[in-house]
């Protein structure tokens, strides 16, 4: 035809859709609804279910959909419900008289099951499976059965010890009784609990779709370690039954408590076509797991092997309380699905992990890249429920529907499936409110999505439906997948528009005309004939800065909106074509291209079937719903060119680029947690006019483009980004519209800003390119420009220490261990207080804080006295969530137990270890030079035959006296003769001595107490969970100043300084740059004498000495004065001068008396 010679650029793009258009299909507002009486917990399990007869020819088996419905709490023991898909199809309300009970006996046998009469409360149909051609398997975990049978048990039921068993029940797929499965059965009892006395069989179960492998979670054998059990079936010369359960002894892979067995599916793990199993233990490890088995080889074996572990991330987040296999990208490997529904954040919770599988030889492993789902509400246990929806929108790949029970009355997610996983947001979501009828139903509905199962073709249009449980209402809603319809939008022709001429259908009106024709394949037996169709077409404003449209059409009946299209057209053949023509109304830009979009819709009336109050199922095959993948059409407008007389336009494009990121090396560094990064460009046209000209940057999918900045004069520049992975190879584009023409000599200079998601985590190193393109002729045809960006992990992380009070006294009253009735007759209260700080830019995902405890004094023996008394566990606080620190040594907090409620003093009952840390038994009086106002305490010791004085090691040997006096007991009084023991220090007793400090202009005496040089420390790992930038840690020790050994061994000192330490160290494997240098800090306590209590001699000062010299001087000399006066100093002398002579009398008198002797005298 003429216009295929037209030379004109014609451009025909898929709408860029919001996910949330993809998976339309499932329609609530036409559901089918069971009901049951109140409170039987009806749709605490659901299970889709079929009934496939054998056949030899698969096309001629018969299939007939059922819903298998677990009610644990009707008629006291539960009961699992059948229920009718096609019965009464007139109605779409359907109560109980819709669903019959299954049996828990054979039809043809008068007498329940053995053990029928210890059935009540046993919660049957607390699980329930369906293998459709393998029948259904249920199970009541709670059904219990006296011992009678072990050793020392009773023989009357009544009083025997009950056995928490648990119970399956296995059907045919025509839902006939078949066999009863007890796992516990038999098994060893003797240590009830710690053996298989409380199995609770059936807490989980699964029938597979191949093979009759039915699997039982039993969670609560060996100390609710747990297990899991499998029984297969199999036809080849009669039955073989083959138990094969998990290791349940001292190699049991879990510890105490983890529950393994919570939930359990098998799957094609590590082979196309063996088996394999999983199953989640959510308390193990403390943050969950998922351990995958597979069948020991070894002959005359019947355990699990373990193959291999999947950890949770989160503490408490349940990690594997549901899990499904599901193959994702149909590989025949399944791909593994697990919930942890307790996972929060601010905002958030409840978490999903798809674990794809790679295939031999990794598979499933903990390497694998898991992808993160989080529900969008806290507390919402959004991932409660998981199931496989198979191929919900004919992708090729299988899709996922999971339940949020608790996100207000409960909601539905459905994800679909790609090569890679999951896609990242939900394609549809599916909320109680939704529910055509709902507001009709009373009490309104709750719990929705409790419960779950998909990939069952209910009413037989091949696509896959959905049942949904909402346990607490007792309902049960089945809804239904409309068939989707491929309508695809095609342009035939579209003229260039001339602005120059005005030929418009014989008019003066410058205009062009198109053609657009709509195609229908039939697919799947459905033929197209019938579907009323609105074929909108709009020009220009659902562009975002567009106001207004620059052209017209013709045929618009809608005068106050001229610039819309619409066309309502009966589809009755495979193809209809509409042709029509545009009107150009607005000169202003002849340059830049006009843009239509065209949309399709189907005419329907569901919206009023479900506000009306009639029950009449429709069929819901009446009401496709399109595929707006191709029911949605973009086409273009060019103008014709100036381009010369050749009509051929040859531009230059001359493009600059400049990254704003850091350089190692010489490439381009990324540091993860920083904002973004920009790309400066100068795009310049030396030649021609360049006509659709675009500016493109390549992107990783990781980064997505936030916007840009127009740096030239040029005012309207649009970015738009592209992403399509089939064309792009996992990329993505951000394209920039450079104008339509870029001028001659035009110049544009463009800022483009990025930001990483949080998929960039996993990556080492990206690439950006920038390029341009036109439809002219770019002569100068420049390379692209490429940055390869390493991705770069580094957190600054600074730890600080600091001590509250820093300064403390002691002195006072010595108090002994053993006399000690609270905390608080220990000493001042301290606490050490660590910062740990993030400066970015990187959120560190975990770390560990490596704490060292002054304790007490090292003495080289097994104890010393105590320094700084722990009385609490340190603590970790990041914002408002507190977690507890975790001691290398047992009993290393409150070892004395005095924060326990006081009691009587029992001298016999002193911890040896206080009492050998705490004081002498009696101490001697204070010898110390200065006078100090200390009262001390003697303290005594019974002697009794069992005494052990090792303890007391540290004093010399005990100086015995015996006295009588009264010692308190537990429950009497008594008197009782002891011998005292009078204890002095051991000269091997340590005493750190103090060193000299200036401080302040003075000398002081300051003992320094440090770990690992005279303090024996215990030490504390504190573990730190996603640290983001610009957060602090805060890691708080409270202790109290153990006041007795101060005041007995540091009495004279000025100060005494007690040190604890605090490092930061990061697990090597974790790739974190991090300067260490800061990784270190200490907190110190500075204890110092009670000054009010020890008043030491200072001296006096200077000039009263010199004044008391002074005073001294001038009583001498007064003294001297007064003797004077008193004639001290004068001799009495004879008058004449001479000495007289002595009498012979006299000197014999004075002879007798000694004073002369006879010899000295003639």
């Amino acid at each position: 035809m003429w216009w295929a010679e037209v030379s004109l650029t014609l451009s025909l793009v898929l709408a860029a859709l919001d996910e949330s258009c993809y998976a339309f299909n499932l329609e609530p507002r036409l559901p089918l609804i069971y009901e049951d009486q109140e409170g039987s917990y009806f749709g605490y399990s659901v299970a889709a279910h079929m009934i496939i007869n054998n056949s030899s020819d698969n096309r001629n088996r018969d299939r007939k959909p059922r819903i298998i419905v677990g009610a644990p709490l009707k008629n006291n023991r539960g009961e699992v419900m059948s229920c009718d898909i096609f019965g009464d199809v007139g109605r779409r309300y359907k109560g109980n008289h819709h669903c019959e009970s299954l049996p828990l006996k054979p039809s043809s046998s008068s007498q329940s099951f053995e053990g029928s009469e210890n059935a009540t409360g046993m919660w049957l149909g607390v699980s329930v499976s369906s293998g459709h051609e393998y029948g259904v398997l249920t199970c009541a975990h709670r059904f219990t059965k006296p011992d009678l049978g072990g050793e020392g048990s009773s023989t009357d039921p009544r009083s025997a010890q009950q056995l928490g068993l648990g119970v399956c029940f296995k059907y045919t797929t025509n839902l006939a009784y078949e066999d009863i499965r007890m796992p516990c059965q038999g098994k060893a009892y003797n240590k009830y609990h710690q053996d298989f006395g409380l199995c609770q069989a059936g807490t989980s179960c699964h029938l597979s779709k191949d093979f009759n492998v039915q699997s039982i979670g039993v969670p609560g054998a060996k100390t609710w370690r747990g297990a899991v059990y499998a029984f297969q079936s199999r036809y080849t010369n009669g039955f073989h039954r083959e138990w094969v359960a998990t290791h349940t002894d001292a190699d049991n892979p879990v510890e105490n408590y983890a529950y393994l067995g919570m939930s359990v599916t098998t799957g094609h793990f590590f082979d196309k076509f063996q088996h394999a199993w999983a199953s989640g233990a959510p308390r193990a490890n403390d943050t969950g797991a998922v351990l995958l088995f597979e069948k020991n080889r070894a002959p005359n074996t019947n355990e699990l092997e373990l193959n291999r572990t999947l950890v949770g991330e989160q503490v408490a987040s349940s990690f594997g309380y549901v899990i499904a296999a599901v193959d994702i990208n149909r590989d025949k490997f399944d791909d593994l699905i697990v919930g942890a529904p307790f996972y929060f954040e601010d905002g958030l919770g409840g978490a999903v992990y798809v674990f794809m599988n790679e295939g031999p030889p990794k598979f499933i492993s903990p390497s694998t890249k898991r992808q993160k789902i989080v529900g969008n509400q806290e507390e919402s246990r959004f991932g409660f429920a998981i199931t496989g929806m198979g191929d919900v929108d004919r992708d090729g790949f299988n899709d996922v529907a999971i339940g949020a029970p608790y996100e207000d009355a409960g909601a539905v997610y459905l994800y679909l499936g790609n090569s890679e996983g999951l896609s990242p947001r939900p394609s549809q979501i599916i909320r109680a409110s939704d529910l055509g009828r709902s507001r009709m139903l009373s009490p309104p509905t709750t719990t929705f999505g409790y419960s779950l199962s998909g990939g069952v073709d209910l009413d037989n249009n091949k696509y896959p439906d959905l049942v949904i449980g909402a346990y607490a209402s007792d309902r049960v809603f089945a809804v239904y997948a409309r068939p989707i319809r491929d309508i695809k939008a095609e342009l035939q022709y579209i003229d260039q528009i001339d602005p120059t001429a005005r030929k418009c259908m014989s008019s003066s009106e410058v205009c062009t005309s198109f053609e657009v024709c709509l195609t229908s394949p039939s697919q799947y037996g459905y033929q197209s004939g019938g579907l009323e169709i609105i074929q909108r077409i709009e020009a220009e404003t659902f562009l975002e800065h567009k106001k207004k449209s620059r052209v017209i059409f013709k045929e618009a009946k809608d005068t106050d909106h001229p610039h819309i299209y619409e066309r309502k057209m009966s589809l009755s053949t495979s193809s209809l074509c509409t042709k029509g023509n545009l009107i150009l109304v607005d000169r202003s830009d002849i340059h830049n291209t006009i843009r239509l979009k065209l949309t399709l819709n189907i005419v329907d009336d569901i919206d009023e079937l479900s506000r009306s109050s009639t029950e009449q199922v429709v069929l819901i095959d009446r009401y496709p719903i399109l595929n707006q993948k191709l029911g949605t059409l973009i086409i273009k407008a060019n103008f014709i060119k100036n381009c010369g007389d050749d009509e051929i336009c040859e531009s230059a494009l001359h493009t600059k680029a400049l990254m704003n990121l850091p350089q190692e090396k010489g490439e381009h560094v990324f540091y993860l947690g920083t904002e973004g990064l920009n790309i400066s460009t100068i795009i310049e046209n030396t030649g021609e006019p360049a006509y659709d000209a675009d500016l493109i940057v390549e992107h990783p999918k990781e980064f997505s483009f936030i916007g840009r900045a127009v740096l030239s004069n040029k005012n309207v520049l649009d970015c738009v980004e592209e992403r399509n992975d089939e064309d792009n190879q996992g990329k993505s584009l951000v394209r920039c519209d450079l104008g339509n023409p870029m001028e001659i000599g035009e110049r544009i200079e463009l800022l483009l800003k990025f930001k990483p998601e949080n998929e960039a985590d996993e990556l080492t190193s990206v690439k950006f390119t920038v390029r341009t393109s036109t439809s002219s002729r770019d002569t100068r045809n420049q390379a692209p420009i490429e940055y390869n960006v390493n991705i770069v992990r580094a957190a600054e992380l600074e730890i600080k220490g600091k001590a509250t009070p820093e300064q403390v006294l002691y002195g006072g009253q010595v108090i002994g261990a053993s006399a000690m009735k609270s905390e608080v007759d220990i000493g001042s209260e301290v606490m050490h207080v660590y910062s740990v700080f993030n400066y970015g830019p990187y959120l560190v995902p975990e770390f560990s804080v490596y704490l060292r405890w002054p304790l007490e004094v090292e003495n080289m023996r097994k104890n010393g006295k105590y320094l700084l008394y722990l009385t609490d566990m340190p603590q970790v606080s990041v914002g408002k969530q507190t977690t507890s620190c975790r001691a290398l040594k047992p009993d290393s907090i409150d070892p004395l137990g005095l924060r326990s409620a006081s009691k009587p003093l029992v001298a016999t009952e002193a911890p040896k270890a206080a009492a050998s840390r705490a004081q002498p038994r009696v101490q001697k009086k204070s010898t110390d030079p200065a006078p100090r106002r200390t009262t001390t305490t003697t303290t005594e010791i019974p002697d009794t035959a069992n005494e052990d004085y090792d303890d007391y090691g540290d004093y010399d040997a005990p100086e015995k006296s015996t006295t009588a006096r009264t010692i308190y007991s537990r429950k009497f009084v008594h008197e009782r003769n002891y011998t005292r023991q009078i204890l002095t220090r051991s000269k091997r007793d340590v005493i750190v001595p103090a060193e000299s400090v200036r401080v302040g202009g003075r000398i002081r005496s300051v003992v320094s107490m440090r770990c690992g040089v005279n303090t024996r420390c215990v030490d504390f790992v504190c573990t730190v969970t996603n640290l983001k930038k610009h957060t602090r840690a805060l890691i708080s020790i409270k202790a109290r100043l153990w006041n007795a050994t101060f005041v007995e061994d540091y009495p004279q000192v000025d100060q005494v300084s007690i040190f604890s330490s605090a490092e930061v160290r990061l697990d090597p494997d974790v790739d974190i740059r991090q300067n260490t240098t800061n990784d270190y800090a200490e907190a110190e306590t500075k204890a110092e004498p009670d000054a009010s209590l020890y008043q030491r001699s200072e001296g006096f000062p200077l000039w009263a000495i010199i004044l008391g010299v002074l005073i001294g001087i001038l009583l001498l000399v007064a003294i001297i004065y007064c003797l004077y006066k008193y004639g001290f100093f004068k001799r009495n002398l004879p008058s004449n001068g001479q000495y007289q002579s002595v009498s012979q009398t006299e000197k014999s008198e004075l002879t007798q008396f000694g004073q002369y002797p006879d010899n000295h005298y003639n």
